[in-house]
This record gives C-alpha cells, sequence and structure tokens, in this order.
C-alpha cells in the first residue's frame, strides 16, 4: 500500500530504477504439492490475486517512469534472486553499465 502511495504521489522519480517482479508467481511447493484440495484451490486464488495485483504495479511503473527498466519474470518465487539467479544477475550486469 505505501509503495502505491508513493508512486502515484509522485510525477517522477530522478533516480535510475530497475524493477524486477514476479508476474505469475510460482506457487509454494507446500500449495502445488497439497493433497489437500481446498489447499491448491485457495493457494491458486491468491495467486491470481497477485497476478493482478503485481501487474497493475508493474505497469504503473511502465507508465509513470518509461525509462525505467521493468523486467516481469514468469513462474519466479516469492525471492525472484533465488529462484531465477542468473535472470537476476543479468539484468543487474545489464543496468548498472547504464548508471555512468
Amino acid at each position: 500500500l505505501e509503495f502505491r502511495r508513493v508512486l502515484f504521489r509522485s510525477t517522477s522519480i530522478p533516480v535510475p530504477v530497475l524493477a524486477i517482479f514476479a508476474v505469475p508467481p510460482r506457487l509454494p511447493a507446500y500449495v502445488r504439492d497439497s493433497k489437500d484440495a481446498a489447499v491448491r484451490a485457495q493457494g491458486e486464488e491468491n495467486s491470481r490475486r497477485a497476478t493482478v495485483l503485481t501487474g497493475k504495479q508493474a505497469t504503473a511503473i511502465e507508465t509513470r517512469l518509461p525509462r525505467a527498466r521493468v523486467v516481469k519474470v514468469p513462474d519466479a518465487g516469492y525471492l525472484v534472486f533465488e529462484s531465477h539467479e542468473m535472470l537476476v544477475l543479468r539484468e543487474i550486469r545489464t543496468f548498472v553499465p547504464s548508471l555512468k
């Protein structure tokens, strides 16, 4: 919620931005592998909601900060840098030289 207030209040952010999002997020193993259909269904519903919210956040950054680098990583875990380490490192290595 705080992220939303700051982004919608701001007309510009005068620093370079690299934003990496898990869209859609990976379901945690305890949900994917659950034998309980209700747990899987609730997990899938939560994932759908998270996908919508995160997609809106990414779009808001792209719209309000057109020079920002926004990366959407499908099937990423909550900690994107753990589930997709090489992709995150590649994005950082591409982004950092642009700061000069």
